[in-house]
């Protein structure tokens, strides 16, 4: 496995645990906001320093190991199912994901050229 699909996995992951699931162990209603604005300032990042990877495969292997945790670690609120969600709303997040790594790819480009 090359390392970048290591650092994209293990970034993914310590965002999710770190702003998610440490939160949701004593705050059942965290809405878990930072972490979507932090996974998308990440894909940013990573488009403008790694522009070999596909903007749709970084932006779901930012979001994989939250898909792979969620069902254990996402917020539960009231226990009305609506932590059910997360599912789908991070397979959402990974198209969004993968626009902020298309857009950091533009930048470095726009950057290179001058």
């Amino acid at each position: 496995m090359k390392r970048h699909v290591l650092l994209y996995l293990g970034v993914g992951a310590a965002e999710w645990i770190g702003l998610v699931a440490l939160e949701a162990r004593h705050n059942d209603y965290w809405s878990g906001d930072y972490y979507l604005l932090i996974v998308l300032f990440t894909a940013l990042i990573f488009g403008i320093f790694d522009r070999r990877t596909a903007p749709l495969l970084a932006g779901f292997l930012l979001i994989v190991p939250a898909l792979g945790l969620a069902l254990w670690t996402a917020p539960q609120g009231d226990r009305n199912g609506l932590q059910g969600l997360w599912l789908p709303g991070l397979l959402v997040w990974v198209l969004f994901a993968g626009v902020c790594h298309r857009i950091g790819g533009a930048i470095a480009k726009a950057i290179e050229a001058k």
